[in-house]
């Protein structure tokens, strides 16, 4: 127990060091989390009004929330292939699940101010309450972990600098745009429908829009979502495990 304790401060302690350098560094890093959402928001307001403010709202939630596990793809890449500091974490007792977690956590705490903000107008425009919080909270540490140990495993299996952008921007465009992350499942055909819970994003979605009141679930999407996240929690944690993190 004590050495679970001691770890969970280990990775709090490295993440907020990594999150408070960066951000007295530059403190512009702290807004690019806005401009992806911000700018899809302004196209739909033009084309929608305030109609679907609030899904688009707890959309932008979660995209900051999946950047923050993706992200960990690319700063696994760019240490192992430009920056050459992996081996210095690889050579140290640090494991790779206290490197993931903390990596993870940091990206957590540099969307946190986007997170926070699009919170509170997604609890403006769709009138949720308590539940619509705690959802956001648990899905936020559930989805970028998990996120976060799968682009952790995926970053160690890079090769060369190129895969760092072109396999990055893939992942990210698959998990927000591909997943029903700014739409709701439902206006989907049903067999694309089931297609969508390929990906790790899409349990997360449904379970989120439906504490912010956006969707009427039924409890074949509940189960489908609930079985989503598990599986994808097992995956996650069996590819932090086979990572490599030590070359052979």
């Amino acid at each position: 127990m004590n050495n679970r304790i001691n770890k969970a401060i280990s990775i709090m302690q490295g993440a907020w060091i990594d999150f408070s350098s960066t951000a007295k560094g530059n403190p512009f890093f702290l807004l690019i989390p806005f401009t992806y959402p911000i700018a899809l928001l302004f196209v739909m307001y033009l084309n929608t009004g305030t109609r679907y403010l609030g899904l688009l709202l707890v959309g932008a939630i979660l995209a900051e929330i999946i950047n923050a596990g993706t992200a960990v793809f690319s700063e696994t890449g760019s240490s192992k292939l430009f920056f050459k500091t992996f081996d210095l974490y690889v050579a140290s007792p640090t494991s790779p699940f206290v490197y993931c977690m903390t990596i993870s956590a940091s990206w957590i705490l540099m969307n946190s101010l986007a997170i926070f903000l699009f919170l509170l107008l997604a609890l403006y425009f769709t009138h949720a309450g308590l539940l619509a919080v705690i959802a956001t909270i648990l899905i936020a540490i559930e989805t970028s972990m998990v996120l976060g140990f799968i682009a952790f495993s995926a970053g160690t299996r890079l090769k060369t600098e190129r895969d760092v952008f072109a396999l990055g921007t893939i992942l990210s465009f698959g998990l927000t745009l591909l997943s029903p992350i700014y739409y709701p499942i439902t206006v989907l055909p049903p067999f694309v429908q089931m297609l969508s819970f390929l990906f790790p994003s899409t349990g997360p979605a449904i379970l989120l829009q439906w504490a912010f009141g956006i969707l009427n679930v039924n409890s074949n999407l509940v189960i489908l979502s609930i079985a989503n996240i598990l599986v994808y929690l097992i995956i996650g944690i069996v590819a932090v495990k086979t990572a490599l993190w030590r070359e052979e």
